[in-house]
């Protein structure tokens, strides 16, 4: 029962986290959209402000992963010396992490380059109907 808690607790964490990820990356577009739509009247092509938005994400998603890992692991590395196990479970326990690490941080970068769509999607229709009015 403990462990089922335990995951319960987890999912809602990183369903927090991922639903805070795509808000920041949508407001971040959102907000700099005079200044993206600008960079598109001097010639920048759509694909670039595509890529730039995306890699932006992923700067920001994969820092605070890399963040959020380093603090999980040090409180990981914490519990099992504050167990005591014996070094053989310790070094499966590192391994765990290292892959749970790596996981982490493709499934971060995946939700980044999920996270990016609705802001660019919000900011095509935005400048389509400033072509309009012009």
């Amino acid at each position: 029962a403990i462990v089922t808690i335990c995951i319960v607790a987890l999912l809602a964490v990183w369903l927090t986290g991922i639903l805070t990820m795509v808000n920041t990356v949508n407001t971040s577009v959102l907000n700099r959209a005079d200044e993206l739509m600008m960079l598109r009247t001097v010639g920048m092509a759509k694909r670039s402000v595509r890529r730039t938005v995306l890699m932006e994400s992923v700067i920001f998603v994969a820092t605070a992963t890399l963040i959020g890992c380093v603090i999980g692991l040090a409180g990981t590395l914490w519990f099992v010396l504050l167990l005591g196990m014996e070094s053989e479970y310790m070094m499966k326990a590192l391994w765990v992490m290292l892959g749970m690490l790596v996981l982490t941080l493709a499934v971060n970068l995946l939700i980044a380059a999920v996270a990016a769509r609705p802001g660019l999607h919000a900011l095509n229709k935005r400048m389509e109907e400033g072509a309009l009015l012009q």
